[in-house]
């Protein structure tokens, strides 16, 4: 049986594929997986912006289709009379079925118009809990939000990562098909193994006003005694928030900022953790949760921000509510205890093998997303 071609709008991943210092966001790095996953199921390629391909290196296994030039086809008007008939030639010309697009921006409104133009299926992957509900007004600009709501009722189907996810948006669209995965994990390294004990406490992220960085500076100014490795770079459009915030982190005695951690570097970084530490507002579903779990590190997290109860339900690290609690998690995992035992890396390394296959998870999406489409 033919399964259906698919093509995935990202722009940054041709940078993560290089592993280049530049930052990009977890929809590349779980697109990473699929692309993956998929390899040996069907044909998925990424649609991208002209020289995508010399950036990624001739070794980069994954099909950039070049369809627009950055610099000629995006900007005002010219979205609609250059950028969206380039989209749509390019489905045409390659056969494709259909069009996936992630993360709420304008962007939602032209590829959904421009996978109609070409008369293919156009699905909205969901990559952020905020992206179905009220809080995304705060982050997009009025006509950003707008033509997103638009481009979100030209989906003919959505995907969720989480149960949250999947309830908002039944309750917005209650005759669309839908479906809720989680993400895959691929591996991009191996990790170095340390010979001494996991000394530190890692964070890793974009710097964004999502990320709650005052919340870090908090938990480091109240643990002294604690070593916290910081990795990441600020977004392309940090807020000042933000980056001051960032500055008086790198303030603190005993908080290392080892700059942006490349893809095959994180491995290792995590690897050497007592313990990931988020202190986000919200996700979707972390990236960087699997990252850390597929090297038997576990979780340190609050309480919202741990997807479809993964972490509670088996006990893969400590989901908090309050600073107070971050504090007492911290204390435990740094002193040592069942919390750091080789036993729970076990567990955590196990979950990640059992449940976030790139080639296991792929089949199912596959399988569902055909079923969504009446494909």
């Amino acid at each position: 049986m033919t399964r259906p071609s698919i093509a995935f709008a990202e722009d940054t991943l041709p940078y993560l594929v290089d592993d280049a210092n530049y930052p990009t966001g977890g929809w590349a790095v779980e697109l990473l997986g699929w692309l993956e996953g998929l390899k040996q199921l069907n044909k998925s390629v990424v649609l991208t912006w002209k020289g995508a391909n010399e950036v990624a290196g001739e070794h980069a296994q994954v099909e950039f289709i070049e369809a627009w030039d950055s610099q000629l086809d995006k900007g005002g008007f010219r979205h609609f009379y250059r950028f969206v008939p380039a989209v749509s030639y390019a489905l045409r010309n390659h056969d494709i079925d259909i069009m996936i697009q992630a993360c709420a921006r304008m962007a939602t409104f032209l590829y959904g118009w421009a996978a109609r133009r070409a008369g293919k299926k156009f699905v909205y992957r969901v990559v952020n809990d905020v992206d179905v509900d009220e809080r995304i007004k705060d982050w997009l600009k009025p006509y950003e939000y707008y033509t997103y709501q638009i481009g979100l009722r030209m989906a003919d189907a959505f995907i969720c990562q989480n149960d949250y996810q999947a309830t908002q948006l039944k309750k917005r669209f209650p005759d669309a098909p839908q479906f809720t995965i989680h993400n895959p994990y691929k591996a991009l390294a191996t990790p170095e193994w340390l010979e001494q004990e996991r000394p530190y406490i890692a964070w890793l992220g974009v710097f964004s006003q999502q990320k709650n960085l005052p919340l870090l500076i908090e938990l480091a100014s109240r643990t002294p005694n604690v070593l916290y490795k910081v990795a990441g770079m600020p977004a392309k459009s940090t807020d000042k928030e933000t980056l001051a915030a960032f500055e008086t982190l790198k303030t603190l005695h005993n908080v290392d900022y080892v700059g942006y951690t490349k893809r095959t570097q994180v491995p290792t970084f995590l690897h050497n953790a007592s313990a990931l530490l988020n202190t986000s507002h919200y996700e979707g579903f972390s990236n960087t949760f699997l990252e850390s779990l597929a090297v038997g590190t576990p979780i340190i997290t609050s309480v919202g921000v741990d997807p479809d109860n993964i972490l509670v339900d088996n006990n893969l690290g400590f989901v908090v509510d309050g600073a107070d609690a971050y504090v007492e998690a911290i204390t435990t995992v740094i002193d040592g205890g069942e919390m750091s035992s080789e036993g729970l890396a076990q567990r955590c390394r196990q979950f990640v093998h059992d449940h976030h296959s790139p080639r296991t998870q792929a089949e199912r999406f596959l399988d569902q997303l055909e079923t969504a489409l009446k494909l």
